[in-house]
């Protein structure tokens, strides 16, 4: 009869059946499905109004009892909730209590929420998506795609990637790229198929996947290629040369030079892709983002694929008396790029007023730097010259922002040689201080 009714105030239970007989808790039970209760108030115990004999009258009907048994349970259940269950009435005026309970107010503090279409939520979902691979992977994946399908459609293969087709595909690619390649080229078929066969990743770890491309590694071993470092002594010549230029271009490209020397920079942090379709604002430096300081100045870079968190890296400079110290080109660069291009935001400007491309500073590099230099050559020259200074391995991993120990490849020298330049550094390290930059995560 009552199982639908489940009474608010559990503890008031054992004293109802204490403090009255058993016909008075039936009578209790068959009134509570009067009890009122808001949905911004406190639960209270409350009865029917007694105090017209219409509402007795009533409720006789209804319970089926007789009228003096419901006045002696209702006034004894209104003295029990005066006397024991404090929350039904508010406190005094003396102690900071109203004449009227307190209510939650309905409104809410957050403003109100724009309900979009079903075709805005697609369109915001497609464009978050495509955010998750950068145009130039995107370039690459489609690259791998295409050469897949070719191989599918010259071997007479079905283009679901099963693990024999995948094996087949790297085998045969092996034979025309490097195996590193290989690999690359399957992680660009994986990402560009899951949409359309949602095992592809499952197949691509595959036993038989991997066993295959370990083969090829050990059927075609080939040695790290990898552009020679940039030595101190020629950033040193180069310094000189350009220290004197007035032209806009010229204190540009030694402040590059430096900078990226000293900071362990990428060359795609400080310079945008040669195809425009690929160049993105997202990876440009912006001026507001740099501080000098009398003996540093610093930037934040922008995040890149590498920073899971995409909250950028800042990257600190410090002041030396060195030769190739690159504060002072830093400072005459940004005062005039201020002068000539106050309302730019891109913090490294040519002349031009564009941001400088990768095929305009390796070309300003192999003018000045005949054999075998190239984009990575300041961040191996710079990483070397740390090691070389004694910089801690751990130390120089952090500076350059490498998330893995693949860092060590651009120290480019042999042990042996490395061993007797640091312990002899030791021992000049008061008279030859080394630059060198400090990154760490944007707050």
């Amino acid at each position: 009869m009552f199982a639908n009714h489940h009474c608010p105030n559990l503890i008031v239970w054992p004293f109802l059946l204490i403090a009255q007989t058993p016909l008075t808790c039936l009578i209790h039970c068959t009134l509570y499905q009067h009890t009122t209760r808001s949905s911004s108030q406190l639960w209270i115990y409350s009865f029917p109004p007694v105090s017209s004999c219409e509402s007795f009258t009533s409720l006789a009907t209804k319970t089926k009892l007789p009228m003096p048994c419901l006045a002696w349970t209702s006034q004894l259940c209104i003295n029990f909730n005066q006397t024991w269950l404090l929350p039904s009435f508010t406190p005094s005026f003396h102690t900071g209590g109203g004449a009227v309970m307190n209510k939650r107010s309905s409104s809410s503090r957050r403003s109100p929420r724009e309900t979009w279409t079903h075709d805005r939520l697609h369109c915001e979902r497609a464009v978050a998506i495509t955010c998750v691979i950068e145009p130039s992977s995107m370039s690459s994946y489609s690259s791998a795609v295409n050469s897949y399908f070719a191989f599918c459609s010259a071997h007479s293969f079905l283009i679901e990637p099963t693990p024999d087709t995948l094996s087949s595909y790297a085998v045969y690619m092996v034979h025309h790229i490097k195996p590193k390649s290989v690999s690359s080229y399957l992680l660009g078929v994986c990402s560009q198929l899951e949409p359309f066969f949602f095992d592809v990743w499952l197949h691509r770890h595959h036993w038989l996947v991997l066993k295959t491309l370990e083969g090829c590694h050990k059927m075609f071993p080939l040695s790290t290629s990898r552009k020679r470092p940039l030595t101190r002594s020629e950033l040193a010549d180069v310094s000189h040369q350009y220290s004197s230029s007035l032209l806009f271009d010229d204190s540009l490209f030694l402040t590059l030079l430096l900078t990226g020397f000293h900071g362990l920079l990428r060359l795609g942090e400080f310079t945008w892709p040669d195809k425009r379709n690929l160049q993105d604002y997202q990876k440009v430096v912006m001026r507001n983002l740099v501080c000098v300081d009398p003996k540093f100045f610093q930037f934040t870079l922008p995040g890149h694929k590498a920073d899971r968190f995409f909250e950028g890296s800042l990257v600190l400079i410090q002041l030396t008396d060195l030769a190739d110290d690159p504060f002072v080109p830093f400072v005459k660069y940004l005062s005039l790029r201020d002068c000539c291009f106050p309302f730019c935001v891109e913090l490294w400007l040519k002349g031009d007023g564009t941001v400088p491309t990768r095929a305009w500073i390796l070309h300003l590099l192999q003018k000045h730097f005949q054999d075998n230099v190239g984009g990575h050559s300041l961040r191996a020259g710079g990483a070397t010259a740390l090691a070389e200074a004694g910089i801690p391995v751990h130390m120089i991993q952090a500076i350059g922002r490498w998330s893995s120990e693949a860092f060590q490849i651009y120290i480019c020298c042999h042990p042996v040689l490395l061993t007797s330049l640091l312990y002899g550094s030791l021992s000049r390290s008061t008279t030859h201080p080394l630059n060198y930059a400090y990154h760490h995560s944007s707050p």
